[in-house]
Order: C-alpha cells, then structure tokens, then sequence
C-alpha cells in the first residue's frame, strides 16, 4: 500500500482533555496575564485561539501542542491557520483532520490500478491467480485498507491488522452492507484454504492454481472435494471471486 500523511485514527477524547489542560495553563501562567489568551472550541472539530498579539496567540498554539503530544495524538490531526487580525485581537483556526484527502483517495485507486497491471506474473492467468487476480486477497486487502484509512478515526475497532476482523467492524459501523461484508470474508477465507492447499501440494508457497490435473486433483481432495471434482472446485472459486470483486467494484472504486 502506499505511504499518506494519514491522521485518520485520533481519540477526539483525547484532543478534547488537551484542549482542556491548555485552557487552564494558559489562564494560570503569568506570562499570559492580561493577554486575553484564550483557547476554545468551535464546533465539533474547530479550534480557535485568541490573544491581544501575535506572539501570545502562537505560545497558546505551542501549549497547546505540548498537551496534545503528551497525551498520545499526533500533531498531524492539526490543521492550524497563520495568526490572522480580528479587530484588536490575534487569532489562530485550528482545524481537526480526519481520515485522508478526496484526492489521496484517488490516488489509492491510481496506484492500485497500476499494481494490478505491472505485478501479475507474466503468462498468469488473473481469474486463478490468487493473490493478485480479480476478486483475490490483494483485491480484498486494498479494499479494507482504503476503508482503515477513511474511517478509522472514527470507528476504533477498524485499527486491527486483521482482515476479517476489519471487515466486521465496517459491516458493524454502516461502511460496508451486511452481504458485503460477508461475501468479502467468505472470499477471504476460501482463497486463503486455496493458497493453503496449493502449497502443501507443491511442496512451496504458490499463488496460482496449477493447471496440471493431478495437482488440482489433490488440492480438491485436501479442501474436502469427492474424486473426480477438480473442475467444480474452480468452478467454485471462479464464482466466489467474480462476486468479490464485484463488491470490490462497488466499494473500493466507487464509494
């Protein structure tokens, strides 16, 4: 996955007791006597800090930066103006970023669109490739990383390293429909028994289903198939990954 200045995962909570404990120091401190300083919010997720001069306002900001660093959350979620004139008053707008930009987005889907063409081996065939091909682990991981990259911020339990507990917790938080989501994990669990079962066919990692008929015929026996089943197993999982990655369709490019 590619490398953003991503803010999305940050305790509001946190950003709130911060806020908190710079509004007290700057109204005990004597450096900041008779300065009007103040810092204090503005809706949800906007701060504003005010002072009789510039330099007061910017050692607000720096107090208030102190706390925040102290209580664990990342000088990333700021998004701070430069001081600006408000009559006889300095301000500073202190906006909270959450998740990553409309066109950070968009460069997610560049990318992936790219890795999709240039990291297939050469001569694979992407309906039985299972890494890489449509509907794949890769189609399913790029899927839920973009949605831990949008809405983690929000949904803690989305900060997992675990993909089907990842996708449990966007159908449980509204990001992802309920049949989506399992349709997702049901994917994720049999192309991940495939790969299994190809490896230990193979006696090394594999990402493809072989197209040698004994080699198919033992991956069918070992995921529970009767003899002579090797075709319905591919048929299987051409059917699974076309209905995956049509949700990867609707959930990755278009949402």
């Amino acid at each position: 996955m590619p490398s953003f200045d991503v803010v999305s995962q940050f305790d509001l909570q946190e950003v709130r007791n911060a806020v908190d404990q710079a509004a007290r120091e700057v109204h005990t401190r004597f450096d900041f006597k008779g300065t009007g300083a103040t810092i204090e919010w503005k809706g949800e997720k906007a701060i504003e800090i005010t002072a009789s001069a510039d330099d007061r306002a910017t050692a607000v900001l720096d107090v208030f930066k102190d706390k925040l660093v102290k209580r664990g959350v990342s000088l990333k979620v700021l998004d701070a103006s430069e001081v600006r004139q408000s009559g006889q008053q300095s301000k500073i707008d202190i906006a909270l970023k959450e998740g990553i930009t409309t066109e950070q987005v968009l460069e997610v889907r560049r990318i992936k669109a790219r890795v999709d063409q240039e990291r297939l081996p050469r001569g694979a065939d992407p309906q039985t490739h299972l890494k890489l091909g449509r509907g794949g682990l890769a189609d399913i991981e790029w899927t839920v990383q973009l949605l831990q990259m949008r809405h983690a911020g929000r949904v803690p339990a989305l900060r997992t390293s675990r993909t089907l507990e990842a996708l449990g917790a966007a159908r449980d938080a509204g990001l992802l429909d309920e049949d989506d989501a399992a349709m997702l994990q049901q994917a994720w669990r049999r192309v991940s028994r495939m790969r299994n079962a190809v490896t230990l066919v193979r006696g090394k990692p594999s990402d493809s289903i072989p197209s040698d008929p004994r080699e198919r015929a033992a991956i069918a026996s070992i995921l529970g198939y009767p003899d002579g089943s090797s075709e319905a197993m591919v048929d299987d999982h051409l059917r699974h990954t076309r209905t995956a990655h049509a949700v990867v369709d609707r959930v990755f490019w278009e949402s």
